[in-house]
């Protein structure tokens, strides 16, 4: 089965209360529209492209049918598809709730119990794009640099780049965000330079 990449966002916190909670979500190349779709039914079966593109034509407006009299439509192992409906909140006799207040509020779909257990094997693995992903990498090579610097008292790019098994360009890099920050100061001129403490 395929690898889902994934991406690490903070969660908004209303109360800012300083506390930071993080969830993930799924990262995508790309959205699989519809001609796709037709294209790779097409191929993995009989239909021809315009057998499945009538089809999916004809699914969509009877979907659209049966919502629309407050049916549930069940695909069979895919899931389930109803509405909701909006009322006036706080309203505390019913009485006084009638056709007229109500409103259509968005299609619901609850997936199957069989399509959740297929998906139940998916692997994950974080991508390579993401934000977090890098600021965590460059805060894990910065302290490396400062605990290198704590212990040896000094440092040049060459030692960083060893140490980080990174780019020069990344080491200087890192090296002039620590000066920025106040925590090193650089004596000599590019390659040659020199980084140290400030006490």
């Amino acid at each position: 089965m395929a690898i889902v990449k994934y991406s690490i966002h903070e969660t908004p916190n209303p109360q800012q209360d300083g506390k930071k909670k993080y969830h993930v979500r799924p990262v995508s190349d790309q959205a699989v529209k519809t001609e796709q779709l037709i294209l790779t039914i097409s191929e993995m079966s009989s239909f021809s492209s315009a057998d499945v593109k009538g089809m999916l034509a004809a699914f969509s407006q009877v979907l659209k049918t049966f919502l629309a009299q407050g049916n549930t439509v069940e695909l069979e192992g895919i899931g389930l598809f109803n509405i909701s409906i909006s009322c006036p909140k706080d309203i505390e006799d019913p009485t006084k709730i009638n056709a007229s207040k109500l409103r259509f509020k968005k299609v619901n779909f609850k997936s199957s119990i069989n399509l959740n257990n297929e998906l139940k094997a998916l692997k994950f693995e974080r991508s390579e794009n993401d934000k977090n992903r890098k600021t965590s990498e460059e805060a894990d090579r910065l302290k490396k640099i400062l605990d290198y610097v704590e212990k040896n008292n000094c440092i040049q790019s060459s030692d960083s780049m060893n140490l980080n098994n990174c780019t020069r360009y990344i080491a200087l890099k890192d090296l002039n965000s620590l000066v920025k920050a106040g925590k090193l100061i650089r004596h000599g001129i590019k390659a040659s330079s020199i980084y140290l403490p400030i006490k």
